[in-house]
């Protein structure tokens, strides 16, 4: 059955390819993003997406999520660095947007919602590995302390509303059309840097291990979680 998707921050990494699979499989999809992508969409997806230039912070969210299905939340404004560097400002910018949908969806009378939340930063310093969806969140960063609020306010909303909210821990994703000037993941930043010849910088003592996934696997993920039939309690 197509079903119409939003996808907040889909003009970015992962949520284009998300937006890709999703009209593949049939789906009709709007992206709500802050600015209209550098990048293009296939020709045979073009009439399947629709673009929105909107500011998450003064967002219409009654508007934006009337005639959606699925809600995507993968708007997300901060990095580690920056969300530590001023703990406050990525709350306000982060969390309080995804209240505004939250409380539009719950007036609408409920919906589905998916998050990707970080599959490392929420747990803090490890005790045990492998890591399990039950282990306590004690993040140790500003980024991992929104994410797990963002988690703990999702979760509200699915008792007191009944809301379908959908969470998914995402390690580290790599892959096409991943910018390599935010830093955000060695994998990426050592190809690119190795592509044009400059030198490749490991901080630390080169000891430390990180989770990698295919961006393409997320995003396979990401629409078999959203697809999948919610099971009863």
């Amino acid at each position: 059955m197509t079903q119409q998707h939003l996808i907040l921050g889909g003009g970015g990494f992962i949520g284009r390819h998300v937006a890709l699979l999703l009209v593949r499989a049939g789906h009709r999809v709007t992206i709500a993003t802050r600015a209209v992508p550098v990048f293009e969409f296939p020709a045979e997806a073009v009439d399947y997406i629709e673009l929105m230039e909107v500011e998450l912070a003064s967002a219409d969210w009654d508007a934006l999520v009337a005639q959606a299905d699925v809600v995507h939340h993968y708007a997300w404004s901060s990095t580690p660095a920056s969300a530590n560097a001023n703990p406050a400002g990525d709350m306000l910018v982060n969390i309080g947007p995804t209240l505004g949908l939250l409380d539009a969806m719950r007036r609408r009378g409920g919906g589905r919602l998916v998050f990707p939340s970080s599959g490392g930063t929420v747990y803090g310093i490890l005790k045990a590995v492998p890591v399990h969806e039950d282990t306590p969140l004690e993040p140790i960063t500003a980024y991992g302390a929104g994410k797990a609020t963002a988690e703990v306010y999702l979760n509200l909303y699915r008792r007191l509303y009944g809301l379908d909210c959908r969470i998914a821990r995402i390690s580290n994703a790599y892959g096409p059309g991943q910018d390599p000037t935010r830093g955000l993941g060695a994998v990426s930043t050592f190809i690119h840097r190795a592509l044009d010849q400059r030198e490749i910088i490991i901080w630390g003592d080169g000891e430390i291990v990180r989770d990698y996934i295919h961006v393409s696997d997320v995003a396979s993920a990401l629409v078999t979680l959203i697809c999948a039939q919610r099971q009863k309690r």
